[in-house]
């Protein structure tokens, strides 16, 4: 597993190298939290609906492929009916495909006709997935994991200490790693400490964690107004007026109604052509917010942190 996340994360870094823009602007870091934050916002999107498909139907799958990919492909194959991962093809005179192409391990590979032979389920107008949301905020709050980390690295460090001479560099470094490893008594030479000048740090002053972990949690409150998820009661810093509250339940319930609308779209149509039972609706949970109304914030304890 663990070679597997290191492939992917090579991967994603040679995609973006390939397509980045020119001149290069802050480039975002790509490791084992920003794998972290992708997984966690995706299952995140994964609570927001409540599919109705056929038991034959791995809805996992489904839903991985309708979020990520963009849409999924419902037609008749030797299995039965099935939505199945596919390929966009061809345009029509409104520059929309006209066919799907599958290539399947099992079933092989095939295309199919929309609207005569096959339908699309599709998750937005563009006929793209999420990637662009999950690559935005796990960037960002894998980068304030960095921070953090290094931050409370430097923490670690109350002084700076200036020698005269490599031997009484050694010297001090020496004494240094005895205290770091607990050692309660530690001798120095008189010539070694009249030759090394020390000046205390201020750690205090520089730590920002706190300011980071408060950046965390708006990044985060952020991403849930981006897919549709209320998320005024986490903010703690202050009140909001029933008119803050009404317009955050407002912002959320657009960004959500869009996917809603699509996807339903393009369930009705496969019902039609193959007379099935899709339906989707929106998590009950989320009708009161994602915490249902509790101030005292998510059961998950927000964005979280990344090892």
């Amino acid at each position: 597993m663990g070679n597997q996340r290191l492939d992917l994360v090579g991967l994603d870094d040679l995609r973006r190298k390939f397509f980045q823009s020119s001149p290069k602007d802050v480039e975002a870091q790509i490791n084992t939290s920003t794998i972290f934050y992708k997984e966690r916002m995706l299952r995140k999107i994964f609570e927001l609906f409540s599919f109705t498909v056929p038991e034959e139907w791995d809805l996992d799958y489904f839903r991985q492929h309708l979020f990520l990919d963009g849409y999924v492909g419902v037609t008749d194959t030797a299995m039965g009916i099935l939505a199945l991962k596919c390929a966009a093809s061809g345009y029509n005179v409104f520059e929309r495909p006209t066919k799907l192409i599958y290539a399947n391990p099992v079933l092989g590979n095939f295309d199919r006709t929309i609207g005569t032979d096959c339908e699309v389920i599709r998750l937005q107008y563009n006929w793209l997935g999420i990637v662009p949301i999950l690559d935005k905020y796990a960037y960002l709050l894998a980068m304030c994991d960095s921070a953090v980390s290094v931050n409370l690295m430097n923490s670690k460090v109350a002084f700076i200490a200036t020698a005269e001479g490599k031997a009484a560099a050694e010297t001090i470094k020496t004494a240094y790693q005895q205290i770091s490893e607990g050692n309660p008594f530690v001798c120095m030479s008189k010539d070694s400490v009249d030759s090394i000048s020390w000046e205390l740090l201020n750690v205090k002053n520089t730590f920002i964690g706190n300011d980071v972990s408060l950046l965390k949690q708006t990044i985060w409150n952020e991403f849930l107004t981006e897919i549709g998820i209320p998320n005024f009661n986490r903010d703690k810093r202050e009140r909001m007026i029933t008119d803050e509250v009404n317009a955050n339940n407002t912002e959320t319930a657009f960004s959500m109604s869009h996917w809603l609308e699509t996807i339903r779209s393009g369930m009705d149509r496969s019902n039609k052509m193959f007379g099935l039972d899709l339906r989707v609706e929106v998590n009950p949970i989320l009708e009161g917010g994602e915490n249902n109304g509790d101030s005292s914030g998510s059961s998950d304890g927000g964005p979280g942190t990344a090892e």
